[in-house]
């Protein structure tokens, strides 16, 4: 009776035990996981709950783990500790287990034994009836960095990759990558388990084992020819990374697989875009011919179509306001383009409707670099996306803005019905600002150009110099682009000039005003923007050692000791005196005056401004043999020159010695061959010093002389101008159209695989739509 009264007790005591856990578990849930973040336990307490024998008390003990995990604190101590639980049969135990091995599985070589240890409870949980457990055990597995069981990794990956379930089989793909960089010898057999995964008809798989081949095989197009249509079919439905990766692949292989649907155009589209600069038309490229492939329909429909190429001319007078290249032949284009190359594109156009970001931008660069450029309607549903993600944070904003100002140079009309979206903003950061300016010198034509130089005006007035002064380069490129204002330009830069009280702006003034001036000497107003440049050399003060400043002589008639209106920057002064020796006619009467004071604080310059000070100083001899002051003066600056601390200054000052036949024994040191060279260089020293230099490249981008490099838009590469870690270039189009028929269907490729795997694959294509009715109906479409 007493023994019996004694058990009565007992379960009564286990009963309240299990009343309070649930009672405890009940209110934990209520209350929520937040008091992990914030409650502190001690290693012993941490420990004591992992090593005990209630579920409860390792739920907590695992939880507070994944907490600190979560902020950053290293927790890798508790290794030995948590590895002993992944025997242990609760489910939410163990899944937070695992989270916290594939964590820390590489952390040190003692955490990489331990794991080892374990590889049998892994292996047996590949057999679970928990599909988050069977993937739990394959991502702790191939998170273990030891090449002694990168075999044991590889039968898991292949048996996860038949897994019923396809969040598995997703992590089959992401464990693929994992193993590549283990061992890299493994990509053949890596290489077919992404070909069986590919053959998958779950989204969820297919995006992870695209990603898995653009990590492992990015080069091995073949794998894509029986899954392509499929792709294109379900691209809508993957997840939105996936999608990126698809997209970005889809280029890859459209480029590798299919030939230029407007041959040629590319090619002529930078051309123009290079010729829309005078500094580009002064090169002298003129018109180009360039092949295009040409249909002619047979008579009969049976009968296959007969291709050949002719050359067309592609002159500058082809191209519509905005620089785009329009042929009468546009729907010609269309229709040559290969059924499959159309799939692809049509399947993606709807994704520029996408709430994400890399989506839009991904299918942007698709059609940048894969579509017809022709299609104008097409490339300004492009151009509309990329202005619609425009409104987003500032981070975003700066990848979008970079992307759109590599298209607009190629291809203005794309973006130029959305001028005003491009105008800068109070509230937009200087990085940003200086996207747009780019932007709005591209869009650049005869029929928006006042609106711009109005907004360029409004700039000007930005509290922000350095803004200021991007302004002011952005002017020079409008005037570049557009001859028909740069006499406007021209003056309004004086204008900005004598007003500005910022010594940035002046000189950054005065540069742009010598790429205007070079262009164009015949411009009206070149005469009194000549003179009011030598007025301000004029009123320069001259550098002395006892910080006094000479009085100026000539021209100017004011008083030197009054620095208004001197330039004291040292690149608008060396702009300036490189002005005054090239166009010497504007101010012959002025220039001995000019150089005599520009010789008094010589010394005391910088090298950039006393170099050209030199070059002014030796055209200006060669202009005026017969004035001996002017002569005296170059012997003075070259004797000058030659005691300089500066490397560039010495070497100059020797060549210009030669040149001007000033060495001080006259060439007998260097013998009779060398003396008479010295006399031919001299003889030519004229030809040498006074021929007129071409304009500089004022239009910046991939397509001109000293532009960009040519990289992927959108890319990280592309954002900081060289090429990164990853990267991987544009192919160019295929010169032959390779086989269409690898992508109809599965015939081709029966005779490859074992028969077991042909039959699957063949029941997935006629499931999937991959080489049945679907992409017949596509063609046909």
């Amino acid at each position: 009776m007493a023994t019996q009264a004694m058990q009565n007790i007992q379960d009564k005591v286990q009963s309240m035990k299990k009343m309070k856990d649930q009672t405890i578990s009940s209110l934990s849930g209520i209350a929520g996981d937040s008091h992990f973040f914030e409650d502190s336990m001690n290693p012993t307490q941490v420990r004591g709950y992992l090593g005990g024998h209630k579920d409860l008390e390792k739920v907590k003990g695992m939880k507070w783990l994944l907490a600190m995990m979560s902020k950053g604190r290293d927790v890798s101590e508790f290794f030995p500790d948590v590895v002993k639980n992944v025997v242990v049969n609760h489910v939410e135990v163990k899944k937070m287990v695992y989270m916290y091995l594939v964590h820390y599985a590489d952390f040190d070589a003692q955490a990489r034994e331990l794991a080892l240890l374990s590889i049998n409870s892994f292996q047996k949980d590949l057999a679970a009836s928990n599909q988050l457990i069977r993937a739990l055990a394959l991502r702790v597995m191939t998170s273990i960095r030891v090449p002694d069981i990168i075999q044991i990794q590889l039968l898991a990956a292949r048996k996860c990759a038949s897994d019923n379930s396809p969040y598995v089989r997703k992590c089959a793909a992401n464990a693929i990558p994992k193993m590549f960089s283990l061992d890299p010898d493994q990509a053949p057999v890596l290489e077919q388990l992404i070909e069986k995964l590919l053959r998958d008809n779950s989204t969820m798989v297919l995006g992870s084992a695209v990603a898995a081949m653009n990590e492992v095989c990015p080069t091995n197009f073949s794998l894509l020819h029986r899954p392509f249509r499929k792709l294109c079919h379900l691209l809508a439905d993957l997840d939105e990374w996936s999608q990126i990766e698809t997209i970005n692949t889809f280029t890859r292989y459209l480029r590798n697989q299919f030939t230029d649907p407007a041959p040629g155009l590319d090619m002529a589209s930078k051309l123009m875009a290079q010729q829309r600069s005078a500094a580009g038309e002064a090169t002298g490229v003129g018109n180009r011919k360039v092949k295009r492939r040409v249909v002619k329909k047979a008579f009969y429909s049976d009968e296959e179509d007969e291709e050949e190429e002719e050359e067309v001319a592609v002159p500058t007078a082809n191209t519509r306001p905005g620089g785009g290249l329009f042929t009468t032949g546009e729907t010609d284009f269309a229709e040559e383009m290969d059924p499959d190359h159309r799939l692809a594109i049509r399947s993606c156009m709807p994704l520029l409707k996408s709430r994400n970001t890399g989506v839009v931008l991904a299918v942007c660069s698709l059609q940048y670099y894969c579509g017809v450029p022709t299609n104008k309607q097409m490339a300004q549903q492009v151009g509309k996306a990329l202005v619609r993600i425009l409104r987003n944070n500032r981070e975003i904003q700066y990848v979008v803005l970079d992307a759109i100002s590599h298209m607009a140079v190629e291809r203005p009309y794309m973006f130029q019905q959305f001028l005003p979206d491009f105008f800068v903003k109070a509230s937009d950061p200087g990085f940003c600002r200086n996207l747009k300016l780019e932007i709005l010198t591209s869009l650049t034509d005869k029929h928006n150009i006042s609106t711009i130089l109005r907004e360029l005006q409004t700039y000007v007035r930005h509290s922000s110099k350095d803004f200021v002064c991007a302004t002011i380069r952005a002017v020079g490129r409008v005037a570049d682009a557009q001859a028909e204002v740069a006499e406007h330009c021209l003056n309004g830069l004086l204008t900005l000039m004598n007003a500005s009280k910022s010594d940035i702006v002046v000189g950054e003034a005065i540069m742009v005003l010598r790429h205007l001036i070079q262009q164009d000497p015949d411009l009206e107003g070149v005469d009194t923007a000549l003179r009011c440049l030598a007025r301000r050399l004029l009123l320069t003060p001259a550098p002395r050692g006892d910080g006094t400043a000479a009085a100026g002589e000539g021209g100017g008639g004011a008083p030197a000791d009054s620095a208004e209106g001197a330039i004291k920057t040292s690149l608008g002064k060396a702009n300036a005196v490189w002005l005054m020796g090239e166009f010497h006619p504007f101010v012959a009467d002025i220039s001995p005056d000019l150089l005599r004071h520009l010789c008094k604080g010589f010394p005391d310059e910088t090298d950039e401004v006393k170099l050209q000070i030199l070059n002014f100083a030796v055209k200006l001899s060669l202009r005026c043999p017969e004035d001996d002051k002017v002569q005296q003066l170059v012997i003075y600056l070259l004797e000058l020159s030659r005691f300089d601390t500066g490397i560039d200054l010495r070497d100059r000052a020797r060549l210009l010695t030669a040149l001007m036949g000033l060495a001080a024994d006259g060439g007998a040191g260097a013998g009779e061959g060398g003396a008479q060279a010295l006399l031919t260089l001299k003889e030519s020293a004229r030809d040498v010093l006074l021929r007129p230099k071409l304009p500089p490249l004022t239009l910046l981008g991939h397509c001109a002389v000293e532009g960009r490099p040519d990289l992927w838009v959108g890319s990280l590469s592309c954002m900081v101008q060289h090429t990164v870690d990853g990267y991987q270039h544009i192919p160019p189009w295929a010169e032959t159209q390779p086989n269409p028929n690898v992508r109809d269907s599965d015939k081709l490729r029966n005779t490859e695989g074992g028969g077991g795997e042909r039959q699957r694959g063949g029941d997935r294509g006629k499931a999937g739509g991959a080489g049945g009715g679907r992409p017949r109906a596509g063609r046909g479409g």
